[in-house]
Protein backbone atom coordinates (compact mmCIF):
# COMPACT_ATOMS: atom_id res chain seq x y z
CA UNK A 1 0.00 0.00 0.00
CA UNK A 2 1.42 3.10 -1.14
CA UNK A 3 1.04 6.51 1.31
CA UNK A 4 -1.34 7.77 -0.88
CA UNK A 5 -3.73 4.73 0.52
CA UNK A 6 -3.68 3.38 -2.90
CA UNK A 7 -1.84 0.32 -4.21
CA UNK A 8 1.30 1.44 -6.12
CA UNK A 9 1.64 5.60 -6.82
CA UNK A 10 3.01 4.88 -10.05
CA UNK A 11 -0.74 3.08 -10.56
CA UNK A 12 -2.35 5.50 -8.79
CA UNK A 13 -1.23 8.61 -10.52
CA UNK A 14 -2.39 6.61 -14.50
CA UNK A 15 -5.52 6.11 -12.43
CA UNK A 16 -5.88 9.48 -11.66
CA UNK A 17 -4.95 11.09 -15.19
CA UNK A 18 -7.30 8.49 -17.06
CA UNK A 19 -10.02 9.46 -14.61
CA UNK A 20 -9.38 13.30 -15.71
CA UNK A 21 -9.23 12.22 -18.90
CA UNK A 22 -12.88 10.57 -19.00
CA UNK A 23 -14.18 13.48 -17.00
CA UNK A 24 -13.22 16.19 -19.42
CA UNK A 25 -14.18 13.55 -22.61
CA UNK A 26 -17.71 13.75 -21.01
CA UNK A 27 -17.32 17.00 -20.31
CA UNK A 28 -16.75 17.28 -24.29
CA UNK A 29 -19.30 15.18 -25.06
CA UNK A 30 -22.29 16.58 -23.31
CA UNK A 31 -21.13 19.94 -24.83
CA UNK A 32 -20.84 18.87 -28.09
CA UNK A 33 -22.59 20.69 -30.07
CA UNK A 34 -20.38 24.16 -28.53
CA UNK A 35 -17.12 21.66 -29.56
CA UNK A 36 -18.53 21.21 -32.97
CA UNK A 37 -19.17 24.85 -33.61
CA UNK A 38 -15.22 25.67 -32.27
CA UNK A 39 -14.06 23.06 -34.60
CA UNK A 40 -16.07 24.08 -37.25
CA UNK A 41 -15.55 27.98 -37.39
CA UNK A 42 -11.60 26.36 -37.24
CA UNK A 43 -12.21 24.79 -40.27
CA UNK A 44 -14.15 27.21 -42.38
CA UNK A 45 -12.36 30.78 -41.32
CA UNK A 46 -8.53 31.16 -42.47
CA UNK A 47 -8.54 33.60 -39.19
CA UNK A 48 -8.76 30.76 -36.80
CA UNK A 49 -7.50 27.97 -38.61
CA UNK A 50 -4.62 27.85 -35.92
CA UNK A 51 -7.59 26.42 -33.85
CA UNK A 52 -6.08 23.24 -34.74
CA UNK A 53 -2.49 23.66 -33.18
CA UNK A 54 -3.79 24.75 -29.49
CA UNK A 55 -4.92 21.82 -28.02
CA UNK A 56 -1.50 19.92 -29.12
CA UNK A 57 0.37 22.71 -27.99
CA UNK A 58 -1.19 22.65 -24.45
CA UNK A 59 -0.62 19.06 -24.11
CA UNK A 60 3.43 20.09 -25.14
CA UNK A 61 3.41 22.24 -22.37
CA UNK A 62 1.84 20.37 -20.03
CA UNK A 63 4.67 17.44 -20.91
CA UNK A 64 6.91 19.89 -20.29
CA UNK A 65 6.29 19.89 -16.74
CA UNK A 66 5.89 16.32 -15.89
CA UNK A 67 8.33 15.98 -13.45
CA UNK A 68 6.77 18.29 -11.11
CA UNK A 69 3.38 17.36 -11.73
CA UNK A 70 4.47 13.97 -11.05
CA UNK A 71 5.51 14.93 -7.89
CA UNK A 72 2.85 17.30 -6.59
CA UNK A 73 0.12 16.60 -4.08
CA UNK A 74 -3.14 15.68 -5.86
CA UNK A 75 -6.52 15.74 -3.88
CA UNK A 76 -10.10 17.04 -4.26
CA UNK A 77 -10.85 21.04 -4.40
CA UNK A 78 -13.78 21.07 -3.56
CA UNK A 79 -14.15 25.02 -3.90
CA UNK A 80 -13.66 24.29 -7.56
CA UNK A 81 -17.28 22.88 -7.63
CA UNK A 82 -18.01 26.62 -7.44
CA UNK A 83 -16.71 27.09 -10.81
CA UNK A 84 -18.01 24.57 -12.33
CA UNK A 85 -21.53 25.69 -11.67
CA UNK A 86 -20.69 29.11 -12.37
CA UNK A 87 -19.14 28.08 -15.63
CA UNK A 88 -22.42 26.06 -16.57
CA UNK A 89 -24.92 28.47 -15.69
CA UNK A 90 -23.16 31.45 -18.13
CA UNK A 91 -22.97 28.59 -20.79
CA UNK A 92 -26.87 28.32 -20.19
CA UNK A 93 -27.80 31.87 -20.19
CA UNK A 94 -24.93 31.91 -23.57
CA UNK A 95 -27.22 29.12 -24.83
CA UNK A 96 -30.29 31.07 -24.43
CA UNK A 97 -29.22 34.26 -26.24
CA UNK A 98 -27.40 32.75 -28.96
CA UNK A 99 -23.94 34.02 -27.64
CA UNK A 100 -22.14 31.63 -29.33
CA UNK A 101 -18.87 32.88 -27.98
CA UNK A 102 -20.01 32.66 -24.37
CA UNK A 103 -20.67 29.01 -25.06
CA UNK A 104 -16.84 28.52 -26.02
CA UNK A 105 -15.51 30.51 -23.61
CA UNK A 106 -17.49 28.96 -20.93
CA UNK A 107 -16.19 25.08 -21.92
CA UNK A 108 -12.86 26.56 -21.43
CA UNK A 109 -13.33 27.57 -17.89
CA UNK A 110 -15.58 24.20 -17.04
CA UNK A 111 -12.03 22.26 -18.47
CA UNK A 112 -10.30 24.23 -16.40
CA UNK A 113 -12.41 24.00 -12.95
CA UNK A 114 -12.95 20.25 -13.57
CA UNK A 115 -9.09 19.58 -13.26
CA UNK A 116 -9.10 22.11 -10.49
CA UNK A 117 -11.53 20.07 -8.79
CA UNK A 118 -10.01 16.73 -9.49
CA UNK A 119 -6.88 17.67 -8.81
CA UNK A 120 -6.48 20.28 -5.99
CA UNK A 121 -4.62 23.81 -6.71
CA UNK A 122 -0.66 22.44 -6.49
CA UNK A 123 -1.34 20.63 -9.86
CA UNK A 124 -3.51 23.93 -11.24
CA UNK A 125 -0.87 26.17 -10.36
CA UNK A 126 1.65 24.14 -12.03
CA UNK A 127 -0.88 23.60 -14.97
CA UNK A 128 -1.83 27.25 -15.14
CA UNK A 129 0.09 27.94 -18.41
CA UNK A 130 -0.92 25.30 -20.56
CA UNK A 131 -5.02 25.56 -18.98
CA UNK A 132 -5.38 29.54 -19.76
CA UNK A 133 -3.38 29.07 -23.18
CA UNK A 134 -6.26 27.05 -24.26
CA UNK A 135 -8.61 30.07 -24.18
CA UNK A 136 -6.40 31.05 -27.94
CA UNK A 137 -8.61 27.90 -28.95
CA UNK A 138 -12.11 29.85 -28.98
CA UNK A 139 -12.69 31.61 -31.98
CA UNK A 140 -12.92 35.59 -30.84
CA UNK A 141 -11.87 38.29 -32.27
CA UNK A 142 -14.63 40.09 -34.73
CA UNK A 143 -15.58 42.43 -32.70
CA UNK A 144 -12.21 44.09 -32.83
CA UNK A 145 -12.98 44.39 -36.43
CA UNK A 146 -14.77 47.89 -37.38
CA UNK A 147 -11.62 49.30 -34.89
CA UNK A 148 -9.18 47.80 -36.82
CA UNK A 149 -10.29 48.75 -40.16
CA UNK A 150 -10.86 52.30 -38.95
CA UNK A 151 -7.31 52.25 -37.56
CA UNK A 152 -5.50 50.79 -40.90
CA UNK A 153 -7.59 53.29 -42.81
CA UNK A 154 -6.64 56.14 -40.61
CA UNK A 155 -3.10 55.22 -40.86
CA UNK A 156 -2.52 54.66 -44.19
CA UNK A 157 -3.97 57.96 -44.94
CA UNK A 158 -1.52 59.76 -42.98
CA UNK A 159 1.02 57.86 -44.48
CA UNK A 160 0.22 58.63 -48.04
CA UNK A 161 0.05 62.27 -46.88
CA UNK A 162 3.27 61.67 -45.47
CA UNK A 163 4.92 60.71 -48.63
CA UNK A 164 3.02 63.35 -50.75
CA UNK A 165 0.13 61.05 -52.38
CA UNK A 166 -3.04 62.85 -53.12
CA UNK A 167 -5.80 61.37 -50.91
CA UNK A 168 -9.06 61.96 -49.42
CA UNK A 169 -11.13 59.20 -47.59
CA UNK A 170 -14.14 58.72 -46.29
CA UNK A 171 -14.65 56.32 -43.65
CA UNK A 172 -12.99 53.13 -44.86
CA UNK A 173 -12.74 54.52 -48.26
CA UNK A 174 -9.54 55.35 -49.32
CA UNK A 175 -9.40 57.95 -52.67
CA UNK A 176 -6.42 58.81 -54.76
CA UNK A 177 -6.16 60.18 -58.59
CA UNK A 178 -5.51 56.46 -59.96
CA UNK A 179 -8.63 54.70 -58.13
CA UNK A 180 -10.25 53.83 -54.84
CA UNK A 181 -9.91 51.13 -52.06
CA UNK A 182 -11.91 50.37 -49.45
CA UNK A 183 -10.44 48.80 -46.42
CA UNK A 184 -13.07 45.45 -45.46
CA UNK A 185 -12.72 43.61 -43.16
CA UNK A 186 -10.28 41.08 -44.79
CA UNK A 187 -8.03 43.92 -44.82
CA UNK A 188 -8.27 44.70 -41.09
CA UNK A 189 -5.26 42.72 -39.56
CA UNK A 190 -7.63 40.69 -37.38
CA UNK A 191 -5.91 37.11 -38.21
CA UNK A 192 -1.92 38.63 -38.31
CA UNK A 193 -3.36 40.21 -34.42
CA UNK A 194 -4.76 36.82 -33.35
CA UNK A 195 -1.89 35.06 -35.33
CA UNK A 196 0.54 37.50 -33.23
CA UNK A 197 -1.09 37.00 -29.92
CA UNK A 198 -1.07 33.14 -29.79
CA UNK A 199 2.78 33.10 -31.21
CA UNK A 200 3.49 35.78 -28.16
CA UNK A 201 1.95 34.38 -25.48
CA UNK A 202 3.66 31.15 -26.30
CA UNK A 203 6.90 32.43 -26.74
CA UNK A 204 6.56 34.56 -23.81
CA UNK A 205 5.58 31.79 -21.59
CA UNK A 206 8.57 30.05 -22.84
CA UNK A 207 11.23 32.45 -22.89
CA UNK A 208 10.45 34.58 -20.00
CA UNK A 209 9.88 34.31 -16.36
CA UNK A 210 9.35 37.85 -15.10
CA UNK A 211 6.27 39.21 -15.58
CA UNK A 212 7.46 42.35 -16.54
CA UNK A 213 8.80 40.75 -19.68
CA UNK A 214 5.90 38.83 -20.76
CA UNK A 215 3.47 41.56 -20.47
CA UNK A 216 5.71 43.90 -22.61
CA UNK A 217 6.32 41.01 -25.20
CA UNK A 218 2.39 40.51 -25.45
CA UNK A 219 2.58 44.08 -25.75
CA UNK A 220 4.97 44.31 -28.74
CA UNK A 221 2.47 41.18 -30.24
CA UNK A 222 -0.26 43.46 -30.16
CA UNK A 223 1.12 46.61 -31.61
CA UNK A 224 3.63 45.41 -34.01
CA UNK A 225 1.07 43.31 -36.52
CA UNK A 226 -1.02 46.92 -36.11
CA UNK A 227 1.19 48.80 -37.54
CA UNK A 228 2.70 46.31 -39.82
CA UNK A 229 -0.86 45.94 -41.49
CA UNK A 230 -1.51 49.67 -41.91
CA UNK A 231 2.16 49.70 -43.65
CA UNK A 232 1.02 46.73 -45.79
CA UNK A 233 -2.42 48.62 -46.92
CA UNK A 234 -0.40 51.89 -46.99
CA UNK A 235 2.48 49.90 -49.31
CA UNK A 236 -0.77 48.34 -51.61
CA UNK A 237 -1.91 51.81 -52.55
CA UNK A 238 1.23 53.68 -52.92
CA UNK A 239 1.72 50.40 -55.65
CA UNK A 240 -0.76 51.29 -57.03
CA UNK A 241 -0.43 54.67 -57.35
CA UNK A 242 3.25 54.66 -58.98
CA UNK A 243 2.07 51.84 -61.45
CA UNK A 244 -1.48 53.25 -62.27
CA UNK A 245 -2.79 50.15 -60.72
CA UNK A 246 -0.41 47.72 -62.41
CA UNK A 247 0.79 46.32 -59.77
CA UNK A 248 -1.15 46.67 -56.85
CA UNK A 249 -3.68 43.69 -57.92
CA UNK A 250 -1.62 40.56 -57.10
CA UNK A 251 0.84 41.78 -54.96
CA UNK A 252 -1.84 41.81 -51.64
CA UNK A 253 -1.80 38.27 -51.43
CA UNK A 254 1.74 37.27 -52.80
CA UNK A 255 3.65 39.88 -50.56
CA UNK A 256 2.03 41.89 -48.62
CA UNK A 257 -0.21 39.07 -47.22
CA UNK A 258 1.06 36.23 -44.92
CA UNK A 259 4.73 36.32 -46.03
CA UNK A 260 4.95 39.73 -44.80
CA UNK A 261 3.45 39.08 -41.59
CA UNK A 262 5.64 36.46 -41.28
CA UNK A 263 8.78 38.46 -41.66
CA UNK A 264 7.72 40.60 -39.30
CA UNK A 265 7.30 38.06 -36.76
CA UNK A 266 10.66 36.38 -37.18
CA UNK A 267 12.11 39.85 -36.32
CA UNK A 268 10.28 40.11 -33.29
CA UNK A 269 10.81 37.21 -32.27
CA UNK A 270 14.59 37.23 -32.86
CA UNK A 271 14.79 40.55 -31.10
CA UNK A 272 12.79 39.04 -28.14
CA UNK A 273 15.44 36.40 -28.02
CA UNK A 274 17.93 38.49 -27.34
CA UNK A 275 15.95 39.07 -24.26
CA UNK A 276 15.28 35.72 -23.05
CA UNK A 277 15.87 34.22 -19.34
CA UNK A 278 17.69 30.82 -18.42
CA UNK A 279 14.81 29.12 -17.53
CA UNK A 280 14.90 27.87 -13.17
CA UNK A 281 15.48 24.59 -12.47
CA UNK A 282 12.54 23.27 -11.01
CA UNK A 283 12.96 21.99 -7.51
CA UNK A 284 11.55 18.33 -7.56
CA UNK A 285 9.97 17.28 -3.86
CA UNK A 286 8.53 14.09 -2.82
CA UNK A 287 7.17 15.07 0.40
CA UNK A 288 3.50 15.39 0.93
CA UNK A 289 2.57 13.27 -2.41
CA UNK A 290 -0.85 12.59 -2.87
CA UNK A 291 -3.36 13.20 -0.16
CA UNK A 292 -6.50 12.46 -2.02
CA UNK A 293 -7.55 9.08 -2.49
CA UNK A 294 -8.41 8.02 -5.85
CA UNK A 295 -11.80 7.14 -4.93
CA UNK A 296 -11.97 10.72 -3.79
CA UNK A 297 -10.75 12.23 -7.02
CA UNK A 298 -13.11 10.56 -9.02
CA UNK A 299 -16.25 11.57 -6.94
CA UNK A 300 -15.02 15.09 -7.39
CA UNK A 301 -14.72 14.26 -11.17
CA UNK A 302 -18.30 12.81 -11.36
CA UNK A 303 -19.67 15.89 -8.90
CA UNK A 304 -18.13 18.57 -11.28
CA UNK A 305 -20.21 16.96 -14.46
CA UNK A 306 -23.55 17.15 -12.50
CA UNK A 307 -23.76 21.16 -12.89
CA UNK A 308 -22.97 20.45 -16.94
CA UNK A 309 -25.47 17.76 -17.40
CA UNK A 310 -27.85 19.75 -15.52
CA UNK A 311 -27.08 23.17 -17.49
CA UNK A 312 -27.07 20.81 -20.90
CA UNK A 313 -30.48 19.46 -20.35
CA UNK A 314 -32.15 22.34 -19.11
CA UNK A 315 -30.67 24.08 -22.39
CA UNK A 316 -32.13 20.81 -24.60
CA UNK A 317 -35.80 21.30 -22.53
CA UNK A 318 -36.43 25.12 -23.14
CA UNK A 319 -35.14 24.25 -26.60
CA UNK A 320 -38.05 21.76 -26.85
CA UNK A 321 -40.86 23.90 -25.16
CA UNK A 322 -42.39 25.13 -28.20
CA UNK A 323 -42.87 27.62 -31.34
CA UNK A 324 -40.58 29.96 -29.72
CA UNK A 325 -38.16 27.29 -28.85
CA UNK A 326 -38.04 25.96 -32.55
CA UNK A 327 -36.04 28.83 -33.28
CA UNK A 328 -34.58 29.01 -30.56
CA UNK A 329 -30.17 29.47 -30.60
CA UNK A 330 -28.58 26.24 -29.37
CA UNK A 331 -29.76 23.88 -31.84
CA UNK A 332 -26.78 21.82 -34.34
CA UNK A 333 -28.25 23.63 -37.17
CA UNK A 334 -27.94 27.00 -35.73
CA UNK A 335 -24.65 26.56 -34.09
CA UNK A 336 -23.42 25.66 -37.73
CA UNK A 337 -24.83 28.34 -38.95
CA UNK A 338 -23.52 30.44 -36.17
CA UNK A 339 -20.17 29.34 -36.73
CA UNK A 340 -20.01 30.09 -40.71
CA UNK A 341 -21.13 33.53 -40.08
CA UNK A 342 -18.02 34.11 -37.21
CA UNK A 343 -16.43 32.74 -40.36
CA UNK A 344 -17.22 35.63 -42.64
Amino acid sequence: MSADGVPGGGSRRLAAVAAGAVAVGLLLILLHRTVAAIVTTWYTSATYNHGFLIIPICFYLAWRRRDLVASVAIAPEWRGLALVVLAAVAWLIGNAAGALVVQELCLVVMIQAVILTMYGLPLFRLLIFPLLYLFFAVPIGDAVIPPLQALTAFSAVGLLNFVGVPVFSDGNVISIPTGSFYVAEACSGVRYLIGSLAIGALFAGLMYRSWGRRVLFLLVSIVVPVVANAVRAFGIILLAYLSNNELAVGVDHIIYGWIFFSLVTFLVLGVGTTFREAEAVPVVTKTGRGNGSLIGIVLAGLLALVPVAAARGYGDFMLDMGPTAAVAPGSPLDAVKLASAFAQ
